[in-house]
């Protein structure tokens, strides 16, 4: 539990200032994606990671500051951001995360895309270029949502979470 109020305090630090293109402050999707991530799997790193899965991308910190929860979530952290130093494609920053093949990963980026896609969460538009945009944004995340479900190997299981097969996760 430790952790994961620590990753909250650094998220808020790092995010406060911030505001989503709704106007609302962005520390309220990242609350929601690590409630998500671990509703998918049940495991309190995947909210240590939804927490954090932005900072290095919208903040610009380091995998210096997220030192202290451990290297596993630092590399997902790391999996989970965006142009490692360049302009990459969407599809293939959605397959960096695809071939992570981690389970935590996984979920967290799937809760990402469930929150960016609910209703409210994107502005309300006053133009129709403005409604254009919104709907080639939505559908983007929702053509990355439909390839990380598909090419992941989810499997229900008794305890109602999705867990990966064994396949999907190695270790």
């Amino acid at each position: 539990m430790i952790r994961v109020l620590r990753a909250f305090w650094l998220a808020y630090r790092g995010h406060r200032k911030q505001r989503d293109l709704a106007g609302v402050p962005y520390i309220r999707h990242l609350v929601r994606v690590a409630w998500i991530a671990y509703g998918l799997t049940g495991k309190p790193e995947a909210a240590v990671v939804g927490l954090l899965h932005d900072l290095y991308e919208d903040v610009g910190w380091t995998p210096r500051v997220v030192r202290w929860f451990g290297g596993a979530t630092d590399m997902r952290v790391w999996a989970l951001t965006r142009a490692h130093g360049g302009g990459e494609d969407y599809g293939d920053y959605i397959a960096q995360i695809q071939r992570a093949r981690d389970p935590v990963v996984a979920a967290v980026k799937i809760a990402d895309l469930l929150d960016n896609t609910r209703p409210g969460r994107l502005p309300k538009c006053r133009s129709y270029a403005e409604e254009s945009d919104r709907q080639n944004r939505i559908n983007k995340y929702l053509q990355a949502l439909t390839n990380l479900l598909l090419t992941r190997c989810w499997q229900g299981s008794e305890s109602g979470r999705y867990e990966p097969t064994a396949e999907a996760d190695p270790a």
